[in-house]
């Protein structure tokens, strides 16, 4: 198994860019529960972002990095405003699109050219699986009008000099993310140290009881 110790594009990617993304277009078509498995297991880790969702103000907008199969627009629609998913997974956005009224995209968030910006834009375990680190919580940033909220349950590294990635073989990396590299992606474009919370969460996982989230507050 290949190590690396940064979220720079490198040969890893390109010799696997084919098959990047095959592992969620192939489970969804096997697994069509996969996605609320996965929610229901980490209930502590949703209530968590719900408090913080329900304390924000003036939400119209709202986008979500890795919708699956439209858990959250489906469980909590009267939370979410005006909702866009987004997925790379092409059979969880057509169940979304068959079940749901919502808008949403199939795409690779950080190639995907958005026409606007979102009031809100949030992400749960997506991060964990990227390519490049730093380029898709850059465009989480810049696509946020007022407030981001990430997640990463693989753990919480605070002694991390550098991202920590390893590449699955079923096709998907597995990130460790260190918080020094997070912050200074973010001063990069352009978001204030007051502005910026990176914390220790709970998940209500037994294997993976932490989890590293990080929140944008844009003044």
């Amino acid at each position: 198994m290949l190590m690396f110790k940064t979220s720079r594009i490198c040969i890893c990617d390109v010799l696997f860019k084919k098959k990047y993304g095959d592992f969620w277009q192939k489970h969804e078509k096997s697994n069509p529960n996969f996605y609320e498995t996965i929610f229901d297991n980490i209930k502590l880790k949703h209530e968590n972002f719900l408090e913080y969702l329900k304390g924000l103000k003036n939400i119209e907008t709202v986008l979500e990095v890795g919708c699956g199969t439209g858990i959250y627009p489906t469980r909590y629609p009267e939370l979410l405003g005006q909702y866009t998913g987004l997925d790379i997974s092409k059979p969880a956005i057509e169940h979304c699109k068959r079940t749901l009224k919502q808008n949403f995209i199939c795409d690779d968030f950080v190639k995907h050219e958005f026409d606007t910006k979102f009031d809100l834009v949030f992400s749960h375990s997506v991060i964990d699986h990227v390519p490049d680190i730093d380029s898709f919580i850059k465009k989480i940033a810049l696509c946020s009008k007022k407030h981001a909220y990430i997640s990463a349950y693989r753990g919480y590294f605070p002694k991390l000099e550098e991202h920590q990635q390893q590449w699955n073989k079923d096709g998907y990396y597995l990130n460790d993310l260190s918080l020094s590299k997070i912050t200074e992606a973010l001063l990069e474009v352009g978001i204030k140290e007051d502005e910026l919370l990176v914390k220790l969460g709970d998940t209500g996982h037994k294997e993976r009881p932490v989890e590293t989230i990080i929140i944008i507050e844009k003044s």
